[in-house]
């Protein structure tokens, strides 16, 4: 539990007062984490913009994104398209509960040189390959 000066604090940081917070993280095994919250009361939430200022979507690496545009979507997961190909990349846009975009995307080899070359080869694939959505 928390003192009385911690939740103030709490409240001070996130603006809400009589709300429940439900917390939960998911990892990656590359190690990287994602934290998922889940306040109730809720506010509804925006339709997303892909021109906004900030975070449009989130995007997970998988395997196979046909398999799992499948497995998914016979769990009854919204996606806004059928899986498309990009070069040698396959990718998927989903919705979450709240609307949030999600993409499953193989990078296949651009993983390797995305990890170990990404500050040189990201521009060069958003100027050559993914191009087009960039425009």
């Amino acid at each position: 539990t928390m003192d009385e000066k911690q939740v103030e604090a709490l409240y001070n940081l996130y603006g809400l007062k009589n709300t429940k917070l439900r917390l939960g993280f998911l990892r990656t095994p590359g190690g990287a984490v994602l934290e998922i919250f889940e306040f109730t009361p809720a506010i509804p939430s925006e339709k997303v913009c892909w021109n906004k200022i900030g975070l449009t979507h989130i995007t997970l690496d998988v395997r196979n994104v046909k398999k799992w545009y499948k497995k998914l979507k016979d769990k009854g997961v919204t996606f806004l398209c059928e899986p498309q190909k990009t070069g040698p990349n396959e990718w998927v846009f989903m919705q979450d509960m709240d609307g949030n975009l999600i993409e499953l995307i193989d990078l296949k080899f651009n993983y390797i040189a995305l990890r170990y070359l990404g500050a040189i080869v990201a521009p060069i694939l958003r100027r050559l390959q993914f191009g087009k959505y960039y425009k």
